[in-house]
């Protein structure tokens, strides 16, 4: 079953949860209401952002928590989907330093 995780926590017990969760294979915007909106790799946040505002009719600017979804269809945060793409070795040599994942770290 998938899972909307919007922030990472430190605990052993979150982390081996974030283990079962797969690769991360796409860019995801949760809204304020919860609707998950995402798209698959190669596709940046950018690229869903211009499709909830010029497809599905969002307002601009648009509002909600970028990140990431995984193999079983999980929203993650980007925080908690760094975690994921390092144990999955998905992370590009060029990837950011940050404790946060963007797209350009893995694809």
């Amino acid at each position: 079953m998938s899972k909307v995780i919007t922030e990472c926590k430190l605990e052993p017990e979150f982390l081996a949860e974030l283990k079962t969760l797969g690769k991360i294979v796409g860019v995801a915007i949760i809204s304020p209401e919860g609707k998950i909106i995402s798209m698959p790799a190669p596709n940046r946040h950018h690229n869903v952002i211009r499709f909830m505002a010029n497809t599905l009719g969002f307002p601009t600017p648009i509002e909600g928590q970028q990140g990431f979804i995984t193999e079983d269809g999980s929203f993650v945060d980007r925080v908690s989907a760094k975690y994921i793409a390092s144990w999955n070795k998905q992370l590009l040599p060029r990837a950011s330093k940050s404790d946060k994942l963007f797209s350009e770290c893995v694809w």
